[in-house]
C-alpha cells in the first residue's frame, strides 16, 4: 500500500536490566554521580553511537524497515543531562551529544534506506539531520502566548525537514481543555488545522475518538490537498496584517503588527494562504481569486493558480463553512445548513467528491450528510465527453449493491438523496 514501517527506537537512556548496561556507558554529572530518572540512565554520546552501531543493522534485517523512527532524539536539547565524566573527551560539553544526536540521524538513514522521523521540541537544532517530526517546538511555551511569526519555521526548518502538525492537539493546546464540542465544529480543530496552514506544516490525521468521525475526515479533506502544494515548495513572501495592509516581518515587528496574527505566505509556486490565528475575535477580510472572503480567527484560506482552491471561512453571500477544489477531489462541510458552491449543494453534513477518469464521480457522504444536488455544468474541471438527460447511481454498503437511474431538473441539477448505511456512491457520467 505504499506505507513506510519502522521499528521504535531510542538510544538514549537504559535501564539497569538491559543486557547493554555498564556503569561505563552512561552519562555522570559533575559530582561523579549518574543521571537516572524513573530507573533508566542517560546513555554517554559515544556509547550510544556505538550501541546503535551493532542494533541498527540487526532490526533493518530481522524487520525490514524502510525508515527510522528515532524517538526523544530531536525534543531534548543537547545541554540537558550534558555528560561531565572526565574520562570522555569534551567532558562537560553539550557539543559532543548535539554531534552525535546528528550522527547517529545520519547513521540511521542509511542503515533503514529511508528518512528518519523524530519527536519535535529541539528540532530546529537538527534540520536537515533528521526529515520529520512532530511540529511543535518551545516545549513550555503555551499556544496562546506564541508570538506565531512564521519566519523562522518556514525559511530556515521549512526547506531542510517536514514538521508535523503542531504535534498533536495535545502537544499544542497544552493545560488547554481543547475537547469539547466532541465534532468536526469544534474551533480548537478548526484553529489547528488553520496553525499547521500557516507554518506550512504536513497534516495531521487527527483521531476519530477525539471529535468523531466527521471531525477526523475534516481534518484528512480540508488540509491534504493544501499540503501536497507547500510540502518541499520555498516560500516566496511572507507577511502579516496590519489591520489595512499586508507588511513585511520586519515592520509588522517594529510596529507590534504580528500581534494581531494574521498572516500571508506566498510559495514559489504561486500557492497563496491567508491565515488568521487572531486570538481577539478580529475577522480578516481578504479577496482571493476575485471575490471576497471573511476569515474568521482560526480560519484560513488557500489558492494555486492550477486551480486548488481551499478555505474555512465565510464570503458576502455565505456564513463560515469549509470547501475544497482541488485536482484530487472536492469537500463541502455546510456547517450544517443548506449551501451551494460551485455547483455542488448540501442541505445538511459534509460530502467528499472524487472524479475518475472524467467519466466517475466517487461520492463520500459523511456523518449528517442528507441530500446533495450536483450540477455538472458548474463544477470546475469536469467536462463530459456526452450530455445527458439521466444517469445511474450506484449506492454501495457492507453488503449489497443498489442502482438507480436519477434525471437532471430543468435547470440541470442532480438530486440524490441518502440511503442508510450507505459508505459511498458512485455516478457514472458515462452511462
Amino acid at each position: 500500500m505504499g506505507y513506510g514501517f519502522a521499528v521504535y527506537s531510542c538510544y538514549l537512556t537504559i535501564d539497569g536490566v538491559n543486557k547493554e548496561f555498564d556503569y561505563d556507558v552512561i552519562n555522570r554529572t559533575t559530582l561523579g554521580d549518574t543521571t537516572a530518572h524513573l530507573l533508566r540512565y542517560r546513555i554517554k554520546p559515544l556509547s550510544f553511537l556505538e550501541i546503535h552501531s551493532r542494533l541498527a543493522p540487526e532490526i533493518h534485517d530481522r524487520f525490514g524497515t524502510n525508515f527510522s523512527y528515532l524517538d526523544v532524539h530531536a525534543c531534548r536539547a543537547p545541554w540537558r543531562d550534558t555528560d561531565c565524566d572526565a574520562r570522555v573527551p569534551m567532558a562537560g560539553m553539550f557539543k559532543l551529544d548535539f554531534l552525535a544526536n546528528a550522527q547517529i540521524m545520519l547513521n540511521d538513514r542509511a542503515v533503514h534506506n529511508g528518512p528518519v522521523w523524530s519527536e519535535g521540541g529541539m528540532q530546529y537544532l537538527y534540520a536537515g539531520f533528521v526529515d520529520a517530526t512532530y511540529g511543535y517546538m518551545g516545549n513550555e511555551t503555551p499556544w496562546d502566548e506564541s508570538t506565531d511569526i512564521v519566519d523562522f519555521d518556514l525559511l530556515y526548518l521549512h526547506p531542510r525537514m517536514i514538521n508535523i502538525g503542531m504535534g498533536d492537539l495535545s502537544m499544542y493546546f497544552k493545560k488547554t481543555d481543547f475537547t469539547k464540542p466532541v465534532n468536526r465544529f469544534n474551533p480548537f480543530l478548526d484553529r489547528f488545522m488553520a496553525t499547521t496552514i500557516a507554518y506550512g506544516h504536513a497534516a495531521w490525521q487527527e483521531y476519530p475518538a477525539r471529535f468523531g468521525l466527521d471531525g477526523a475526515l475534516k481534518a484528512y479533506y480540508l488540509t491534504n490537498a493544501v499540503q501536497s502544494k507547500y510540502i518541499g515548495i520555498d516560500v516566496e513572501k511572507i507577511g502579516y496584517f496590519n489591520g489595512k495592509n499586508i507588511i513585511d516581518t520586519s515592520t509588522a515587528i517594529q510596529t507590534n503588527a504580528y500581534e494581531r496574527r494574521q498572516i500571508y505566505v506566498r510559495y514559489k509556486n504561486n500557492l497563496e494562504v491567508w491565515a488568521n490565528l487572531n486570538h481577539e475575535n478580529e475577522n480578516w477580510k481578504i479577496i482571493c481569486c476575485e471575490k471576497e472572503y471573511t476569515i474568521p480567527p482560526g480560519g484560513f484560506v488557500a489558492s494555486c493558480p492550477d486551480g486548488l482552491l481551499a478555505y474555512s471561512a465565510q464570503s458576502k453571500d455565505t456564513p463560515r463553512h469549509e470547501y475544497v477544489r482541488s485536482s484530487n477531489y472536492f469537500y463541502l462541510d455546510t456547517r450544517d445548513q443548506p449551501l451551494v458552491i460551485e455547483g455542488i449543494g448540501l442541505c445538511k453534513g459534509a460530502a467528499a467528491i472524487k472524479v475518475k477518469d472524467n467519466c466517475k464521480l466517487i461520492i463520500y457522504p459523511l456523518p449528517s450528510f442528507e441530500k446533495l444536488q450536483i450540477n455538472l455544468d458548474k463544477i470546475p474541471g469536469i467536462v463530459q465527453k456526452e450530455l445527458h438527460k439521466e444517469y445511474r447511481l450506484c449506492f454501495y454498503n457492507k453488503e449489497t449493491q443498489v442502482h438507480k437511474i436519477i434525471q437532471k431538473d430543468k435547470n440541470g441539477w442532480l438530486t440524490i438523496e441518502m440511503e442508510p448505511d450507505v459508505s459511498k456512491l458512485v455516478l457514472d457520467l458515462c452511462n
